[in-house]
C-alpha cells in the first residue's frame, strides 16, 4: 500500500496538520525562526514590564483605531469567535 504525498503543506490550512508555531502566525503574519526550535520558551518576554499591580490591556491597540471601546469589544469578540455558529454579544459597560 502506497502512501500519500504527505509533503504537500501548501494545501493545508495553517491550524490543520501543521506546528503550534504556524497556528500562532495567524496574529503576527510570518513564523519567526526562534519560535520553531525545540529549545523555544513557552512564552515570550514582555517588551515592558507591567508595574506591581498593574494589568494588561489587551483592547488598547484596538480602542485607538476604533471609534470607542465598545467597538473594540465587539471587533475582539468577532475575532474571537470566528469561525462560529453562535452570534456575538457583547456586554455593554456602563
Amino acid at each position: 500500500m502506497t502512501r500519500p504525498d504527505t509533503q504537500k503543506g501548501d494545501d493545508r490550512h495553517f491550524t490543520h496538520g501543521t506546528a503550534a508555531s504556524t497556528a500562532d502566525m495567524a496574529s503576527e503574519g510570518a513564523i519567526r525562526p526562534e519560535d520553531k526550535s525545540f529549545d523555544a520558551p513557552h512564552a515570550r518576554e514582555a517588551e515592558e514590564p507591567l508595574r506591581e499591580g498593574e494589568k494588561h490591556d489587551q483592547l488598547a491597540a484596538k480602542v485607538e483605531t476604533a471609534e470607542n471601546r465598545q467597538e473594540a469589544l465587539l471587533d475582539e469578540g468577532l475575532e474571537e469567535s470566528f469561525p462560529g455558529s453562535d452570534p456575538v454579544s457583547v456586554k455593554r459597560i456602563t
